[in-house]
């Protein structure tokens, strides 16, 4: 039988922490958690983080260190940047457990894809009607992604506004969400606008907006598909996807006082003239 040797070295003093995970993401900042090792380090934690996908070394400097707990929230970051987090305990001054990691975050919304098996099917007119502003969207050419946030359409909380929703003479499944609480997904209950059940030649979204919405911008994502159902972060293989921009406008109250002075003259078989004073205050 061959001889075989075994090594065994000493065990590491300084033990990693686990499970590091992404929470919260806004377009300035990201919360990153993570799990303690069965011995604390004295220490804390080391967190760096960077925009290069380049692992840290012993020798890295870190770019912050957490004390107390096992969680930190990054801040300030670069708005719709990737970066790349790495996490290790902090055993003492010249005692280091190795990095783990990295948890990816991208500080913006998830980029969709598509267009995989074909490029023929687009979002042709996306308009709105109900709004104080409304939108009048129309393309010619396919993208698969058409970050169109730039422009915005308005109303105020409790309007109804409709969105339809056309992608030529065939039938499609039409999609559209809001993101109503800005974490920058379109997962939460309530995002999900439309969905056709099945394949319809025109899509039509009813947005209500809530009473309680707070005055603001919020993202819109559309999308369509030939075939096949879509995710807000696709792919949409046969489709693609338009992003807009929802302007919430705060309700304003009514400070003026009634019009007075109503008069009637010139009255005609069909018609008379009704005069007033303004309100004071209009």
């Amino acid at each position: 039988r061959p001889n075989v040797q075994l090594t065994f070295g000493a065990a590491p003093s300084c033990l990693p922490p686990s499970g590091l995970t992404l929470g919260t993401v806004t377009p300035t900042s990201a919360a990153i958690s993570w799990t303690a090792p069965s011995s604390v380090p004295a220490g804390g934690y080391d967190v760096y983080y960077s925009t290069s996908a380049t692992a840290p070394t012993s020798a890295t400097v870190p770019s912050q260190t957490v004390t107390t707990g096992t969680s930190v929230t990054l801040s300030p970051l670069t708005a719709n940047t990737a970066y790349y987090v790495w996490v290790r305990s902090k055993c003492s001054g010249t005692n280091q457990s190795t990095w783990i990691g990295p948890v990816n975050v991208f500080t913006g919304y998830c980029t969709p894809t598509g267009g995989s098996s074909s490029t023929s099917y687009y979002l042709k007119t996306i308009t709105t009607t109900g709004g104080i502003t409304n939108l009048n969207y129309s393309a010619n050419s396919y993208t698969a992604y058409v970050n169109n946030s730039a422009t915005v359409f308005s109303g105020l909380p409790t309007n109804t506004i409709t969105m339809n929703l056309n992608s030529g003479t065939s039938t499609y499944n039409y999609y559209v969400w809001v993101d109503w609480n800005n974490n920058m997904s379109f997962n939460d209950p309530g995002e999900t606008i439309l969905a056709t059940p099945g394949y319809v030649t025109n899509g039509t979204a009813t947005i209500v907006i809530p009473g309680t919405q707070a005055p603001g911008n919020y993202r819109v994502r559309t999308s369509t598909s030939f075939i096949g159902a879509n995710t807000s972060c696709g792919p949409a293989a046969w489709g693609n996807f338009v992003d807009f921009t929802l302007n919430v406008i705060a309700l304003q109250p009514c400070t003026t006082s009634p019009p007075s002075n109503i008069a009637v003259s010139n009255i005609t078989p069909t018609t008379a003239l009704v005069s007033w004073m303004p309100s004071i205050g209009a």
